[in-house]
């Protein structure tokens, strides 16, 4: 290969150079395009589940590396693109299998009512507002009778609409009366909110439609799943796709009475009413609710412009995400000194600095706010659901391993397999190998890109599933 620069011909000389230079590329391969592999080393024995004989051994002492890498499974697009692809494909499948049926969900579950929920924080100062898609808005909070300045004789408005990449977006007007610590109080019993609503919820849809809480019960369930997002102030909220169902579990016919409707009319009340309370010493007694800007409505698909694959895709889009989107970290902060170099704007740095002072204070130490300070104070899961909505991860994964073990000529219907296996570290291990799953990495997305667009210029008969 002449022409190649010195530093690229020694790379390539090293790869060519290697005793197994097929069974490196292969490892390389079947970790995907993840940048941050787990390795682990130690062995497993597959066992015939009726004899116990041993049916197939292995041994990462028997592998070209030395050790067995494993997708990191990271969900955030910031930390491994490809594994937080990999897991927003399996949160649009868990959404749609809710909303469709499949997956071992039951298809009976499209005549069930379906009802789309936007629950916000409350507020904790006034913020530069986003613009919306086709919001016209001329000001960002227009002057209303009261005094135009705050107490620090600041502007209680701006005049100017911020579109989604403007730094000052989500940022107060006026840093000094902003409630910082009540808004990572907030995040960290967000949580907390959300069980205190679903607790209530089955109250007061057996008062909307005129029943006894347990006769509610006996009667329908609710099925949810719950998916977060940070707002550009850095508060949590959370979009919810909600299904009633009858008694005898997903996807059984519900009584005539029970509609979306009705579900829309109970989550109304239940938001207004429901609370959190924190006390403290230092602090006092803090009360929370939801936002007064929440949202719930029912789910038509008929003529509407929307399919279930829209719900899903717009669901699934948020569960890659965390604070880095809107200016904070992706790591966890070991030290205070360290939120001036991980906070990328100062409203964010503000949040976090409140997150890791509220750490100090004895009453609130439960609340873990200090190690919780990278995600501004929130403790709970990007995605939850109710156990009878959809199908699991843990589900999904075990059909994609079962479905790789075919692929493979490998039968696991009727074995045991005991693995014993230890970390050792992360990442690819060597300079080299870095490089060299670089390379494969580039080598694979150029491919899938170049089979996109070959995709698009067929007619639609002509691409199959992909149409």
């Amino acid at each position: 290969m002449p022409g190649l620069e010195p530093e690229a011909r020694r790379f390539f000389e090293q790869q060519a150079a290697h005793p197994d230079r097929a069974g490196v590329v292969r490892q390389l391969t079947d970790v995907g395009n993840c940048v941050a592999p787990v390795q682990l080393r130690g062995s497993s024995v597959r066992r015939d589940a009726v004899s116990g004989d041993v049916v197939s051994a292995f041994s990462t002492a028997d592998l070209p590396l030395g050790v067995i890498l494993v997708r990191c499974g990271n969900r955030r697009s910031s930390r491994c693109p490809s594994c937080a692809r990999l897991y927003q494909g399996d949160a649009y499948q868990r959404v749609l299998a809710g909303i469709v049926g499949g997956k071992g969900v039951p298809a009976s579950v499209t005549g069930n009512p379906l009802v789309f929920v936007t629950l916000t924080a409350p507020s904790f100062g006034a913020v530069h507002r986003v613009a919306k898609p086709g919001d016209k808005s001329a000001v960002c909070h227009p002057p209303g009778k009261k005094r135009s300045s705050c107490a620090h004789g600041r502007a209680r408005f701006c005049t100017v609409v911020h579109d989604p990449g403007d730094e000052v977006a989500g940022s107060p007007l006026c840093p000094e009366c902003y409630d910082y610590p009540g808004q990572v109080l907030f995040n960290a019993l967000a949580s907390r909110a959300w069980k205190a609503l679903t607790d209530n919820l089955y109250h007061h849809l057996a008062r909307t439609a005129g029943l006894s809480r347990a006769g509610v019960r006996k009667r329908v369930r609710i099925e949810y799943l719950r998916v977060a997002e940070y707002q550009a102030r850095g508060a949590i909220h959370f979009h919810v796709v909600m299904r009633l169902d009858g008694p005898d579990g997903p996807g059984s016919r519900v009584p005539a009475w029970a509609s979306g409707e009705l579900l829309c009319a109970a989550l109304g009340s239940a938001i207004e009413v429901t609370t959190v309370r924190v006390a403290s010493a230092a602090a006092g007694e803090r009360v929370f609710r939801f936002g007064t800007q929440h949202d719930a409505e029912v789910v038509d698909f008929t003529g509407n412009g929307f399919s279930p694959e829209h719900v899903a895709a717009y669901l699934a889009k948020y569960v890659t995400k965390g604070t880095e989107d809107v200016g904070g970290a992706d790591v966890v902060v070991r030290h205070r000194s360290r939120i001036a170099e991980l906070g990328r704007n100062a409203h964010v740095r503000a949040l976090m600095y409140a997150a890791w002072d509220l750490g100090r204070v004895a009453d609130l130490a439960r609340m873990r706010t200090r190690a919780w300070c990278h995600t501004l104070g929130y403790r709970g899961r990007v995605v939850t659901a109710s156990r009878g909505f959809s199908v699991t991860f843990k589900d999904l994964r075990a059909v994609r391993a079962e479905f790789m073990a075919a692929q493979r000529g490998v039968d696991t219907s009727a074995t045991v397999t005991e693995s014993h296996f230890s970390y050792v570290g992360h990442g690819f291990g060597s300079p080299l190998l870095e490089e060299w799953a670089a390379e494969l990495r580039e080598d694979r997305q150029e491919a899938r890109q170049l089979a996109r667009d070959a995709l698009a210029d067929l007619p639609s008969e002509g691409r199959g599933w992909a149409a």
